[in-house]
């Protein structure tokens, strides 16, 4: 399993255990947050001396713009704030009860977006060889990026190519559908999980009929692919290319026989 980690550490967390804090706001919605996607945290007051002061939120988003916060007095000495960030960055949220500052603020918050992970096709290949794929970053903001292959059993290796870019790449064993996991804190990616399937060309076998022949005589041979993995599949086609001495491609002709064996027929047109 590989993980790409860039910590992301709010370095104005609350020390829940502080006696002195008499006030407290504390939850996820302090720390990090998916644009389009409603967080929240809670403010606790029944400490408090006065627990029915109001409770204000003030908001600045990277770009200033404004952010809609929903304050819900529970009725119990403490409050849930709720919101749905709108742009990515760091943005910082000031909690105030009555006229004091809640210890801790301004909270930084990491905003990030998922829908901005970009993931090349992840296309089907052959046991034994590196597939390959990209991943972009550099739109998503901070945070954990995971490729996860197989639920982690395969290994997977990510060579990074500058500003949140990298190649990734895993070396399949044995054939079959291969599933990938393209996480970003947590939440998928578009598209993810993604699949692809490997094949083993060490099952594919031709008949003996490949060796000489006369000119404008229909001909043909027979393709075993018994263990190829999911034949049919556009992921995992047998391409056939017959090509003449002057180098231009005979014309054949594809059938499907059986499961298992595929027909090339064809007429060669040159000496």
């Amino acid at each position: 399993m590989y993980f790409q980690k860039k910590n992301i550490e709010n370095e104005n967390v609350v020390d829940d255990q502080n006696p002195k804090t008499l006030i407290r706001a504390f939850g996820d919605g302090l720390r990090q947050a998916q644009v389009g996607i409603q967080s929240s945290f809670t403010v606790d007051a029944h400490a408090a001396p006065n627990p029915n002061e109001d409770v204000k939120v003030l908001v600045t988003t990277p770009s200033k713009q404004a952010c809609y916060m929903l304050v819900i007095n529970n009725r119990n000495g403490t409050w849930t704030v709720t919101y749905t960030p709108n742009e990515v960055g760091e943005t910082y949220i000031d909690v105030i009860y009555g006229d004091e500052v809640v210890n801790g603020s301004p909270f930084k918050v990491n905003v990030f977006d998922t829908n901005q992970i970009k993931v090349s096709n992840i296309d089907g290949g052959l046991v034994g060889h590196l597939v390959r794929f990209h991943i972009d970053a550099s739109e998503a903001g901070v945070g954990q990026l995971e490729i996860i292959v197989q639920d982690g059993r395969m290994p997977c290796d990510a060579a990074s190519r500058g500003s949140c870019r990298f190649d990734a790449s895993f070396l399949p064993r044995e054939p079959g559908r291969y599933t990938v996991d393209v996480k970003f804190n947590g939440l998928h990616a578009p598209g993810s999980p993604f699949s692809c399937y490997i094949s083993d060309l060490s099952c594919v076998s031709v008949s003996d009929s490949l060796t000489s022949a006369p000119v404008g005589v229909p001909l043909s041979f027979d393709i075993h692919h018994e263990d190829f993995y999911n034949y049919h599949s556009q992921n995992a086609a047998i391409d056939v290319v017959i090509t003449a001495p002057s180098g231009r491609p005979i014309p054949l002709k594809r059938s499907q026989l059986n499961e298992s064996i595929t027909r090339i027929n064809y007429t060669l047109n040159e000496t």
